[in-house]
């Protein structure tokens, strides 16, 4: 017969698979015993678990749970073998793509019924024949009726994923349900496999249906027969189909800071239909190396909620991972800031660093609750000031500079207000000191080296020309020993001035013009000293001041009287040097040379420098450069990883790098300039990343024309990741969402603040 030779070779190819696969074990029967029933139904259980893929080997996919209900006649002797043509067309066939109907459904059980042997009465409705069944209806139906446990049937859609019910599906979970159920229910019983060394015996040895029971059909044409396909499908072929892409949707689509998005998520198959079952995450990436991940909750078949909340105004990209992979349709979310909640006022530029010395530039920026910085226009500004005037107002990146020009001397009480159609969203005041004495002293001094402090003299317009000066200047003679002074323009009216030191520290400044009177701000001389030692601060103040004009009138400036002794008052800090080790390794392939590389060494240490010289940091940094090469041969064969992607740094593969390229020592943080990172999980695809833990920063910079990456990931090596980015940085409160601030996303550049020198201490590297 067609079926019962087809049955045959399914046996028969069970049985030498055991053979091979199998150890012989002791068992409750001998050779020559027939096995009981029991043992029967354990036997052919096991074999179903050792090899189910290679069962259905030689069957096309949409016929496999057919040949299934061959297999599983085995384990009811008292049922033939499904020897006759009408029976296989009476077997419910099931196509891979369409949901199982109720009508459908109650054909399958009648089908699969027999082989429990089920005399219950099928109750499924059918008032509704063409309704979907449910999991749950499938569930409860198969326990019912079959007597299979509810959980295990669940367990199936659970471990398979499967959440729409299709007909494929429905067939596949009954049969993985009963096999569950049977081997829950056996005996550990042993199957002898010994006995079956010739194939032929095992009608006799598992007691099948005898050929009498159903007339042998030899001669009969065997076309109808599926014949074997070209290609043998491996079981994943029968899995469920994977999640091809994402449908994200946000409500609402415009957020602010501090509030909550929800999210839905739709995801599909290849076929553009939904499919769920899998455990989500929402990636969100918010640039350079900030990610995080939040959950995803399904609520039904496909469909998928979870929220987001940030602090932070900036653009996320999110994404939706398995953790694994990233599917496509990734969607950018905007938090915009907050409503104004104040207006912070700083001195940018004072008196002592204009160019002019008798101007000053205010920093304005508007922030919201949480600290982020609200775009703004410079028209949008109302301000005031109690000396001089308004010069300019003028926006650049999230800030605006508001320029003062001075016409006197004294403290300028400035007033800005930030105004939206009329309405003010915040004010603020700041003090800004004009003085008759510009003393340009640097905020950071390097101790043993020399010090150059140009000073100036300021005289209004309103006051008269400057025909001769005399003032007095303090210092800290404990810490700086003054040299001798140079004269800042010898082709101005005034000769080097004239000085006398005390031993207490202080100098006596004295110069009479000998030309014609000189207005405006005047350099009088560059005053050298030696820093003599180590002190976290100190001062240098002028006082005692007269001036002859040319209208002979003498102007006596005293500090007390007018604006407090304060007012003349500069700290700084005499500042030891740290030596940072950078080992940078460039691998070929990256598009790096040694003279990009060290652009980029050059402008961290700008920016390391320019934080030390404005009181930020405690110490100067000195970079102890090392250049190293990686061959596009040692990088196949000492860092790409299996599996992996060829010439792409893998999650991972840094270990690769720091344990095959040791570079000059632990203390030397490693650089690698690599040919490309690869994109993370939540669709993140970063131009720098940095391994605080294990020493190591990852450069790519193929195109990204971000010039801060290297500074970026050096505060977090440094700091040993203490140093947050804007993103995570709540409240600001660490500055990182300040204007130019390397951590920040939204406007990067390369002001670093001293909250964030604080945390760069990290003792491996700063020796």
């Amino acid at each position: 017969m067609k079926n019962k030779n087809h049955l045959r070779t399914i046996c028969a190819f069970i049985i030498l698979l055991i053979m091979v696969g199998a150890t012989i074990a002791a068992a409750d029967f001998t050779e020559s015993e027939t096995p009981s029933k029991q043992a029967i139904e354990n036997c052919a259980a096991k074999i179903f678990e050792y090899d189910r893929e290679q069962i259905f080997s030689d069957v096309p996919i949409q016929q496999w749970y057919t040949h299934s209900i061959h297999f599983l006649s085995l384990l009811d002797e008292n049922i033939k073998a499904v020897e006759d043509e009408n029976t296989v067309e009476t077997m419910v066939r099931f196509f891979p793509s369409k949901a199982i109907t109720r009508a459908e459904f109650f054909r399958m059980l009648k089908s699969y019924g027999k082989l429990f042997r089920s005399e219950k009465e099928f109750t499924l409705t059918t008032k509704t024949p063409n309704k979907k069944v449910t999991q749950k209806e499938f569930s409860l139906t198969l326990n019912r009726v079959m007597g299979i446990p509810v959980e295990l049937v669940t367990k199936e859609f659970k471990k398979n994923k499967i959440r729409g019910l299709s007909r494929r599906d429905a067939a596949y979970v009954l049969l993985k349900a009963a096999e569950a159920s049977m081997i829950s229910s056996a005996e550990e019983t042993i199957c002898q496999v010994a006995a079956l060394e010739d194939p032929d015996n095992f009608e006799e040895i598992f007691g099948t249906a005898s050929a009498a029971e159903s007339p042998t059909q030899d001669n009969q044409d065997d076309s109808e027969l599926p014949s074997p396909p070209q290609e043998t499908p491996q079981m994943d072929d029968r899995k469920i189909p994977s999640i091809i892409s994402a449908k994200i949707n946000f409500a609402p689509v415009n957020p602010r800071a501090g509030e909550s998005v929800k999210v839905k998520v739709q995801t599909f198959d290849s076929e553009g239909k939904t499919i769920g079952g899998a455990s989500l995450k929402l990636g969100l990436s918010a640039g350079l190396d900030s990610w995080k991940y939040l959950p995803l909750k399904e609520t039904s078949s496909g469909n998928y909620e979870g929220e987001i909340s940030s602090q932070w105004a900036g653009k996320y990209l999110v994404a939706i991972t398995d953790g694994n992979k990233t599917f496509s349709g990734s969607r950018e979310l905007v938090f915009q800031p907050h409503y104004p909640a104040e207006l912070k006022l700083s001195l940018e530029t004072s008196q002592a660093k204009s160019s002019s010395k008798h101007e000053a530039v205010v920093a304005a920026t508007l922030r919201d609750k949480f600290g982020n910085v609200i775009e703004t226009s410079a028209r949008d500004y109302r301000v005031t000031t109690s000396l001089g005037t308004v010069k300019k107002t003028e926006q650049v990146g999230q800030e605006t500079f508001i320029t003062i020009e001075s016409d006197q001397w004294g403290p300028a009480e400035i007033s800005i207000s930030h105004l939206t159609r009329s309405v003010q969203d915040a004010s603020a005041k700041i003090s800004v000191p004009f003085s008759p004495y510009v003393v340009d002293v640097p905020k950071g001094m390097d101790a043993g080296n020399q010090v150059k402090i140009p000073v100036y003299l300021f005289l209004p317009q309103s006051k008269g020309k400057i025909a001769q000066y005399r003032f007095s200047l303090d210092y800290e003679a404990r810490d700086l020993t003054f040299q001798n002074i140079t004269d800042l323009d010898p082709n101005d009216a005034f000769d080097a001035a004239k000085i006398t030191v005390s031993a207490d520290g202080t100098l006596l400044l004295e110069q009479t013009t000998h030309g014609l009177p000189v207005e405006g701000a005047v350099p009088v001389g560059m005053l050298n000293f030696i820093s003599s030692g180590v002190a976290t601060s100190g001062t240098i103040m002028a006082h005692d001041g007269t001036v002859l004009t040319d209208h002979e009138k003498i102007i006596a400036i005293d500090p007390s009287s007018e604006w407090g002794e304060d007012f003349f008052r500069w700290w700084y800090g005499i500042k030891p040097y740290k030596t940072v080790c950078l080992d940078i390794w460039m691998a070929e392939g990256s598009g790096v040379n040694r003279t990009e590389a060290l652009k980029d060494a050059q402008k961290a240490s700008d920016m390391y420098l320019a934080a030390a010289l404005k009181s930020f940091c405690p110490f100067y940094i000195n970079f102890d450069i090392h250049f190293h090469t990686i061959s596009a041969a040692d990088w196949t064969a000492k860092v790409d990883a299996i599996p992996g992607t060829a010439n792409v740094l893998d999650s991972g593969e840094e270990a690769n790098l720091r344990n095959n390229f040791p570079g000059t020592g632990a203390n030397c943080v490693q650089i690698w300039y690599v040919p490309d990172i690869a994109p993370r999980p939540d669709g993140l695809d970063p131009a720098g990343l940095s391994y605080p833990n294990d020493g190591g920063i990852a450069v790519d910079n193929h195109g990204d024309g971000i010039d801060h990456v290297l500074g970026h990931e050096l505060n977090h090596q440094l700091s040993g990741n203490d140093v947050l980015d804007s993103p995570n940085d709540q409240g600001n409160l660490q500055g990182a969402r300040d204007p130019k601030n390397p951590m920040n996303y939204n406007d990067p550049g390369f002001k670093l603040n001293k909250a964030q020198c604080d945390l760069i201490k990290r003792q491996t590297y700063i020796q």
